[in-house]
């Protein structure tokens, strides 16, 4: 079949011997299995009376992110996915298999901070937030976060929307799953050390993912020391 006869809707479908003119919004139906559906109409191209249209459509069947956790494609066993097809006029569905042992799980971790504002005094105490977010693909798996407090403050509390904490000074959060489009709150209380100089109190805080692996691992920006 001749490209220049192809017909693209941008990331979504590719039309050959024919014009999409419409497409529906997804529909979710939710049972023993998750389906999404939708509908696409359009014309044949002009010419011959009778010729195949051939229509090429991406979809995103591995992500939790769409799915809900563990039900992307990319969790399923063998080729239990299924891709259903209804041309007008039939009363059944078709379906052909989809083998998703070739898929590459990812998770895009990101970390942000937030503090009450400076600039404090000595002996006062700070409290700051860490955030955990996954953008997925797929969930993060045995996701920790690391936070090692700066010299000349004393951890007051520690607590987390998920998981556990082990440190005094350096304090691991075992923060478990955290699912595609999801995310963990950690709040830090530290009492600022009376007897040390003003200036700038730096604590860097990273999170990590035991899988899949996330090259894009976020780090925090400095926190605010105070001023006397």
């Amino acid at each position: 079949m001749d490209p220049a006869l192809s017909y693209q809707l941008p990331g979504a479908f590719t039309v050959y011997n024919g014009t999409i003119t419409n497409v529906s919004t997804y529909t979710t139906l939710s049972g023993s299995t998750i389906e999404k559906q939708l509908t696409i109409t359009g014309v044949t191209d002009p010419g011959s009376s009778a010729k195949d249209v051939l229509i090429l459509f991406g979809g995103h069947l591995a992500r939790d992110n769409e799915w809900g956790l563990n039900n992307g494609a990319s969790s399923f066993p063998g080729a239990s996915a299924k891709v259903f097809l209804q041309f007008c006029g039939e009363s059944s569905f078709g379906n052909f298999a989809v083998n998703p042992g070739g898929i590459i799980q990812l998770a895009d971790l990101a970390i942000t901070k937030t503090a009450n504002p400076g600039p404090l005094c000595a002996g006062s105490t700070l409290a700051y937030s860490l955030t955990v977010t996954s953008s997925g693909p797929d969930a993060g798996n045995a996701v920790t976060v690391t936070d090692n407090l700066p010299p000349g403050t004393t951890l007051v509390s520690a607590t987390q929307s998920q998981g556990t904490f082990t440190g005094t000074t350096n304090l691991n959060f075992s923060l478990g799953t955290v699912g595609a489009t999801s995310n963990a709150v950690i709040n830090i209380v530290v009492s600022l050390n009376p007897n040390d100089p003003s200036g700038t109190l730096t604590n860097t805080a990273i999170v990590s993912a035991g899988s899949p692996a996330d090259p894009f691992a976020g780090i925090t920006a400095p926190l605010p020391r105070p001023s006397f």
